[in-house]
């Protein structure tokens, strides 16, 4: 599944690679569990906050 998501996600610019790096965590993970709900793909609360953080975060925008 790794290289999956990294070849997918190759050319995303979020202007620093360590934000790449956490998107292709997100996906890989996600990916991995797509039967269970997102809440429970990531098995705690600091995670999911973190994850729901990353999302919320100034670098995605909705595409127009």
């Amino acid at each position: 599944m790794e290289k999956w998501a990294t070849q997918e996600l190759q050319y995303a610019d979020l202007g620093d690679t360590r934000r790449k790096k956490r998107l292709i965590s997100i996906v890989e993970n996600l990916a991995s569990q797509s039967s269970t709900k997102v809440r429970q793909a990531w098995g705690n609360l600091a995670a999911a906050s973190a994850t729901s953080d990353f999302w919320n975060s100034p670098y995605f925008q909705p595409l127009m």
